[in-house]
C-alpha cells in the first residue's frame, strides 16, 4: 500500500533518504525536462509532484509507523491517514518511479489537432493529457492523488 506524505518543496529526495535510512521504501517520481537556456537545450530531471512524497507499507499504516515516519525531519503530515492510495493510483505512480531511474522523455505528433504518443511512458496516459505546446515541447497530464486532480507538466519531442 502507497501513502502520500507532504515535504517542503524542494526536499523531497532528502525526505526519500530519510525515510529510506528509517526502513521505509520511498518514493519521488522524476522526469527528464527540456530546458532552454539561451540558444542552448538541455535536459534536467526534475520532481513530478512538488512537495509530496510516496511511502509504500506492506499492509496497513499502523500507528508506530505513523509516529516514526512523522518524525523524520522534513516530513509533514500524511495527505490522507485512513487511506492508501486506490489500486490504479498506486500502480502508476509505481510506474512513474520507474525503479529509481528517472522518466525519460515521450515523443508524439500532433494530427487533426490531437496529441498522438508514440513512444516513452506518456504512452500509457495519452487519454489524460489536458493540454499540450508543440513550440515548448510540453504536455500537460492529469493524474489523481486520493481522488483530486493534480497536474504534471512534462516534456514532449512533438513533430507536426
Amino acid at each position: 500500500m502507497i501513502y502520500v506524505v507532504t515535504t517542503i518543496s524542494t526536499k523531497e529526495l532528502d525526505a526519500a533518504a530519510m525515510l529510506r535510512r528509517s526502513g521505509y521504501e520511498a518514493y519521488v517520481p522524476r522526469a527528464m525536462r527540456r530546458v532552454r537556456k539561451g540558444k542552448e537545450c538541455y535536459y534536467t530531471a526534475e520532481v513530478m509532484f512538488d512537495g509530496y512524497v510516496f511511502v509504500s507499507l506492506p499492509g496497513e499504516l499502523t500507528a508506530d509507523d505513523y509516529y516514526k515516519i512523522r518524525s523524520v525531519k522534513l516530513i509533514g503530515n500524511f495527505l490522507s491517514k485512513r487511506a492508501a492510495l486506490s489500486d490504479e493510483e498506486a500502480e502508476y505512480i509505481r510506474t512513474l518511479c520507474n525503479n529509481g531511474q528517472n522518466v525519460g522523455v515521450s515523443s508524439g505528433y500532433v494530427k487533426g489537432g490531437k496529441l498522438y504518443i508514440t513512444d516513452g511512458w506518456l504512452k500509457q496516459f495519452e487519454d489524460k493529457i489536458v493540454r499540450w505546446s508543440v513550440r515548448q515541447h510540453k504536455a500537460t497530464v492529469e493524474l489523481t492523488l486520493h481522488g483530486e486532480p493534480h497536474r504534471i507538466t512534462c516534456t514532449v519531442d512533438i513533430t507536426k
